[in-house]
């Protein structure tokens, strides 16, 4: 048998053998692609993320809760007047079918307020649609407010008023007033063009101004003094915020009748409160 010098060189497998060694060029370009791919991993994941709950915005935003947006009905009152009510309007489906049943298609329809869905009162009667909104100068988001949606929708009919009242101050010495007092303080007709006096309201839908609790808002007196002013025979004032005191207990007291119909409506995330409508019929 051949023996093996002792000083030659010991053979070893090319498994056993040092891997070869990479240069720190190669290496810097292998690790800034391993970089790449776990940030795009990262991106994916948080653009599902965001998509995820935007959709659960998207969601809570129609209707969420108890009171979602329901396409069907809002179908159904797309095929009475040919306008789907807006998905943001504040008003329930139902409190808005309400008005369209008392509105007649050729009908004249008085809105006390200004907003983004006036567009859409003024798309569901071919009769006459006017708007009654507050002139505050002295306060800048309301002096804008009315310039967007004046800027939004030129077309619209809206007079300003001067809305002399303040909820907090004269409650108790309005709602104690009587007849002379309302009628010396409260007529905002006298403010207005002769033919919102001269025509004959199929509807007058009070939703304005500020009178909810804590606002500091002049409250709803003069205008749920003047709808009952403006009404004839035939019209059908309506009363949103019904579940407040001022709407609930003054429209009762100035009207001098119940309602023939409250609706309520449930609270809709992010978009209303829960709240009440009630329905006068003259």
């Amino acid at each position: 048998m051949r023996s093996r010098s002792p000083n030659s060189p010991l053979k070893t497998s090319a498994a056993a053998q040092d891997p070869p060694r990479i240069s720190s060029k190669v290496w810097r370009k292998t690790s800034w692609f391993k970089r790449r791919r776990h940030r795009l991993k990262l991106a994916i994941i948080f653009f599902l993320f965001v998509y995820f709950f935007a959709w659960i915005g998207v969601f809570v935003w129609v209707g969420g809760g108890s009171d979602l947006y329901d396409v069907d009905h809002a179908a159904r009152l797309k095929n009475t007047r040919g306008v789907p009510p807006p998905i943001d309007m504040q008003m329930g489906l139902s409190q808005i079918g309400n008005i369209l049943n008392f509105l007649p298609r050729t009908g004249n329809l008085l809105v006390f307020g200004l907003g983004n869905d006036s567009f859409y009162w003024h798309d569901v009667t071919k009769g006459t649609v006017s708007f009654i909104e507050g002139d505050f100068p002295d306060s800048k988001w309301a002096t804008e407010w009315f310039d967007k949606v004046m800027e939004k929708y030129p077309y619209l009919d809206c007079n300003k008023v001067d809305y002399t009242t303040k909820m907090d101050r004269d409650y108790l010495r309005i709602i104690s007033g009587g007849e002379r007092l309302w009628a010396m303080e409260l007529n905002l007709a006298k403010q207005l063009p002769r033919y919102i006096s001269t025509t004959k309201w199929d509807v007058i839908i009070v939703d304005a101004p500020r009178g909810n609790k804590g606002s500091r808002g002049p409250g709803r007196f003069q205008s749920i003094y003047t709808a009952r002013v403006l009404a004839r025979e035939g019209t059908t004032i309506v009363i949103d915020d019904y579940d407040r005191e001022i709407e609930s207990r003054f429209s009762r007291l100035v009207l001098g009748r119940e309602p023939v119909k409250v609706e309520y409506r449930p609270e809709r995330k992010w978009v209303a409160d829960a709240n009440a409508q009630a329905y006068f019929e003259f």
